[in-house]
Formats: structure tokens, C-alpha cells, sequence
């Protein structure tokens, strides 16, 4: 019998050392795809930190995504632009392409996703039944962004802009309803193919001269927001609940009132 025990603990060592083994193996891939990134060369976040970070790892695969697109462009992320009375409303990532500037809202969720393109919230659930979680209307989220986005490039009237909301491949879009081509609604994975097919049927442009001063002079400078800053940010979400800033951004719009009905995930 203790021939028998010591057989089985030493199948579980071997069986855990392998999956430990394989776990640091795939880490060490991805970390060395990571390096030398167009994310990491914008956020210059470490990768550990990115792994552990669900919001900043959905960024950086929308990157890794779209990096051999062709021709390339030039990824920012956390783009904080001015609004009015010193507010900043942040872009998770955009592609200045030579067709056109793509505007990228990640939500890194799993579940079933149900929404339509004019209400206010969507609705995230889970198989089986369970907790229902609500949350702002990604397309007109992004309509805001755009917004403001379209303000900082006041002096390039005529450029053509693509809003994209990017869902994790973990999630089921269950019913999402769009009555327009507003905005594309999508899970990450088919991503490339979607801009590649955008970007062919636009064409170019955008010459080099714009998209360098597009890039380098203009937006650039606000994906380099200071510490102070992003922690002033973090403070005010703290203050304000998660619906109040869900109501304020839907006035914004300009849209009539509707109810709020569930709870709340950040916009």
C-alpha cells in the first residue's frame, strides 16, 4: 500500500511539474512577443504587468492583431484628450492608417453580451442564469471619443474615421441589434480581417506627411499622460458611482433620458 501511495504522489509531482513547466514555457513566448511591441513601445508597460491586467491585455492584443496589416499604420493607446472644463475622456487604442483613423473601445468581458445599437445599457449574463451585469453602450461611448477626437483634429477636417468595439474572444455576442454602420461590433479575433477589408474598400488617405503630423504633433502627446494625472482620474471614478457617469456621458450625447435597471460596469 505505501508502494501504491508513493507511486500516486509521485505522478501528481511529475503531472504538476508539467503544467508548471508548460505554463512558464508559454509565459516566455508571449513575453518575447511582447517585447519590441508597438504597445510596449507606446505604454512602456512591462509585460507581467500586462498579463495581470485584463483592461491593458486586451489592449495590447488588438496591436498584435493588426500588426502585419497592410500597409501599416501606427497604434496609440490610453489617449487622453481635453474636453471641456480641464476634463479628458480616454481612447483605449486607435490606428492612424492610410485609410483613415480607427477608434478602438476594448471590453475585455466573458459571458453573453445583448444590446442594440440606441440604448443606453447593454447587458452582460452568464450561462446557466446568475447575475446580470449592466453597462454603458459601448457605440455611443465610442461616439464620444470620437467626439472629442474629432475636436484635437480640428485642422484635418476631411479625415475619414472608423469606430470598432472590440469584445474578448471569451464572450458570446447573444444579440446585438445595429440598424447602421455607425460603428462595427465584433469579438477580437476577426478584427483583421474586418480593418483589412475596411482599409481596401477606403484606400489611401492619408499621405505620410499628414499621418506623421497626425501621430507625432498631435496625438501622440496625450497617450503620455503622467501618473498625477491617470491617479486624479482613478480618483474621480472613485467618487462619482459607475451610473452617474453612465448618465453624465449619455447627456453628453445629447440623448433623451432613459431608466437604469441592474447594476453597472465601468463605461
Amino acid at each position: 500500500m505505501g508502494n501504491l501511495y508513493l507511486r500516486m504522489l509521485t505522478l501528481v509531482i511529475v503531472f504538476a511539474g508539467g503544467y508548471f513547466l508548460l505554463c512558464f514555457i508559454s509565459y516566455l513566448i508571449k513575453s518575447a512577443n511582447y517585447k519590441g511591441s508597438a504597445y510596449q513601445q507606446n505604454t512602456g508597460f512591462p509585460f507581467f504587468k500586462v498579463l495581470f491586467d485584463k483592461g491593458a491585455y486586451g489592449e495590447y492584443l488588438i496591436s498584435r492583431y493588426l500588426r502585419k496589416i497592410s500597409p501599416p499604420g501606427q497604434f496609440l493607446f490610453n489617449v487622453y484628450l481635453p474636453k471641456e472644463k480641464g476634463e479628458t475622456t480616454e481612447i483605449d487604442a486607435l490606428l492612424i492608417h492610410p485609410s483613415g483613423i480607427y477608434v478602438f473601445e476594448s471590453k475585455n468581458y466573458s459571458g453573453w453580451i445583448f444590446g442594440t445599437e440606441s440604448q443606453r445599457n447593454w447587458t452582460q449574463t452568464f450561462p446557466g442564469g446568475g447575475r446580470k451585469n449592466h453597462f454603458f453602450n459601448p457605440i455611443l461611448q465610442n461616439e464620444l471619443h470620437l467626439k472629442w477626437l474629432k475636436t484635437a483634429l480640428a485642422d484635418y477636417p476631411a479625415l475619414p474615421f472608423y469606430s470598432y468595439i472590440l469584445f474578448s474572444n471569451r464572450c458570446t455576442l447573444k444579440s446585438i441589434t445595429l440598424t447602421s454602420d455607425r460603428a462595427r461590433v465584433m469579438n477580437r479575433f476577426p478584427v483583421y480581417s474586418s480593418v483589412a477589408a475596411q482599409s481596401a474598400q477606403a484606400g489611401v488617405l492619408l499621405n505620410e506627411t499628414t499621418m506623421k503630423e497626425v501621430y507625432d504633433t498631435t496625438l501622440y502627446p496625450y497617450s503620455q499622460a503622467t501618473e498625477a494625472l491617470k491617479k486624479h482620474i482613478e480618483a474621480i471614478q472613485t467618487l462619482y458611482p459607475r451610473f452617474s457617469k453612465g448618465r453624465a456621458l449619455f447627456r453628453e450625447l445629447g440623448a433623451p433620458q432613459q431608466t437604469f435597471a441592474g447594476s453597472s460596469r465601468e463605461p
